[in-house]
Formats: structure tokens, C-alpha cells, sequence
């Protein structure tokens, strides 16, 4: 029970003459007990109250709740540096538009391999519109989006990257214009 209910249900204690039930109806000491007013939704009335506001669940698009992630300030963080890395990340969030998170942020550090290259994997599945994007950035070159380097919902791809450097991804949608919902799934493995 929330905090809200818990009060409201206080309330009404407090506020409600002494009736109770009997077989014959209501029974009090007090003189206003009488029959309950039809138009006034009793305690055993709430599973209807629940199925009636179950209706109305269609005003519009679902929103993400915003979680005031950035560039300089992502989501998560991970890192295929070190013996103990595990060689895959799964990480999962909601964007939506025009309302809610309309992006999330993920930085991550790519293995500390011989070569110079590496090549890892991003894998994006979205239950939703599947209008959301997986662009990846290097901090290297500013905030510039790397050219290639981007997966759209439900595609994987290989992407070469530098070793040994830190990225970001930016999970959003590419166009504004559109109701959109995803909750996203980002794999990125080595």
C-alpha cells in the first residue's frame, strides 16, 4: 500500500461515523449511517475502479523515465582492459520522443590487444517502435560520430576499432518527428 492510500484509508476511518454490518443492513449508534449512496464507489467497488482506469491507458506513447546521462557523463561504463574482462557486455535501457530519455550514453574501453585494431561487435534488439540507433563516437576526435560505425534495432555489425581506447555510443533515434517508444538491449562483445 502506498503512502497515499494509506493515508486516504486513515482518513476515511476517522472521518465515517461508527456503522456496521448486519444482517439486516447498516447498524449504528449514529443517525446518518443509513444506505450507502449508489453513486459513491465502495471498498469492494475497486476492481472495477481498476478495470474502468485500465481503459484509459491509450493517451499517448509511453515515455522512459530520464536517468540525465551524457556524453561526458554516461549511463554505463565498461571496459575490455585487464586478464578478468569478461569478452562481452550486455547492457539494457528505454529512449523515447518527444517526450522521456530521448538518448542514452555508454562508454567503453576496447581490449589492449598486439594489433593496433581490434574488432568488435554490437548487437541492438529494441522491443518497441525499432526506431532507435547505436552510433559510436571516439573521444580521440572530439564528438564526432565515426563514420560506419552504427548499428539501427534488430542489426549486428562488426565495427574495427583502435586498441587500447576509449569510445562512447550514443542509443538514440535519428529523426524527431515521430512517437517513438524502445526499450533497448546493446550487446557489445570482442
Amino acid at each position: 500500500m502506498t503512502k497515499f492510500n494509506a493515508l486516504f484509508a486513515a482518513t476515511l476511518l476517522v472521518a465515517l461515523p461508527a456503522c456496521t454490518s448486519t444482517d439486516r443492513g447498516w447498524d449504528s449508534t449514529e443517525a446518518d449511517c443509513g444506505e450507502a449512496d449508489s453513486d459513491v464507489p465502495l471498498l469492494d467497488d475497486q476492481e472495477a475502479l481498476d478495470d474502468e482506469e485500465a481503459v484509459d491507458d491509450d493517451e499517448g506513447p509511453e515515455l522512459a523515465e530520464a536517468d540525465f546521462d551524457s556524453f561526458d557523463s554516461p549511463l554505463f561504463s565498461v571496459s575490455f582492459l585487464g586478464s578478468g574482462a569478461p569478452g562481452s557486455f550486455t547492457l539494457e535501457d528505454a529512449i523515447s520522443q518527444p517526450g522521456g530519455d530521448a538518448s542514452d550514453w555508454v562508454e567503453f574501453t576496447t581490449p589492449a590487444y598486439q594489433n593496433d585494431q581490434t574488432d568488435i561487435t554490437f548487437d541492438l534488439i529494441c522491443d518497441g517502435t525499432q526506431g532507435a540507433t547505436a552510433q559510436v563516437y571516439s573521444l580521440e576526435y572530439g564528438l564526432e560520430p565515426l563514420l560506419g560505425a552504427r548499428v539501427r534495432c534488430g542489426e549486428v555489425d562488426d565495427i574495427y576499432l583502435d586498441t587500447k581506447t576509449d569510445y562512447l555510443v550514443r542509443v538514440h533515434y535519428d529523426s524527431s518527428e515521430d512517437e517513438e517508444f524502445d526499450a533497448w538491449s546493446l550487446e557489445i562483445s570482442r
